[in-house]
């Protein structure tokens, strides 16, 4: 038991030595019922206001066909939710995205988040998809943790998607959520983070 407490104190140690911690409560709210058991770092959904997206400056237009509406997550499927697909179907998969995205040769974003896209298709459970988010979260921790690196929890390219959203099912809350500049949050949303 004694070694148990001794590695928890050396990984909070490294933790602060890393600075990879998310905000104070007050700025970052974990919206899921339960938080990671096996992460340092509780797994943490930031309200969309909160998110530091990049700026359009950064999208070459040479290589982007238009500043995206969305922040990145919206068009992103993370390994572990990939991880829950029937793979036989995986090419079905890759056709309906493709349908959904491109327009005349010229990739464009859909009016569905393709995780939604994903739940849907794969027919994936709320718990098995909330256990694979907790899974990418420990492990973006134990990353930066390893390599002794500083990341921004509250980025744009560290947003994981949240379940409470993705499981409303509906496109006009989701793509309030997940909008570039001005998310909307709903008033249910802000009440379960207090």
């Amino acid at each position: 038991m004694k070694k148990v407490y001794l590695a928890l104190l050396i990984l909070l140690l490294a933790l602060s030595a890393c600075n990879a911690t998310p905000k104070p409560k007050d700025e970052a709210s974990n919206f899921t019922s339960q938080p990671s058991t096996t992460s340092i770092i509780a797994l943490t959904f930031y309200p969309p206001e909160l998110i530091k997206v990049a700026p359009e400056s950064d999208f070459d237009l040479a290589y982007h066909s238009y500043i995206p509406k969305y922040r990145a997550i919206y068009n992103v499927i993370h390994g572990e939710v990939s991880d829950l697909f029937d793979h036989a179907r995986s090419n079905e998969f890759e056709d309906l995205l493709t349908s959904k995205h491109m327009v005349n040769g010229i990739y464009v974003e859909s009016d569905e988040m393709d995780t939604v896209t994903a739940v849907k298709f794969f027919n994936i459970s709320r718990e098995d998809f909330e256990e694979a988010i907790r899974r990418e979260w420990d492990w973006k921790v134990q990353y930066a943790l390893e390599r002794g690196i500083e990341i921004e929890l509250d980025d744009e390219g560290c947003e994981l998607p949240n379940p409470d959203i993705i499981y409303t099912f509906d496109n006009e809350i989701i793509n309030a959520h997940y909008r570039r500049e001005n998310p909307v949050v709903p008033d249910w949303l802000k009440e379960a983070a207090e």
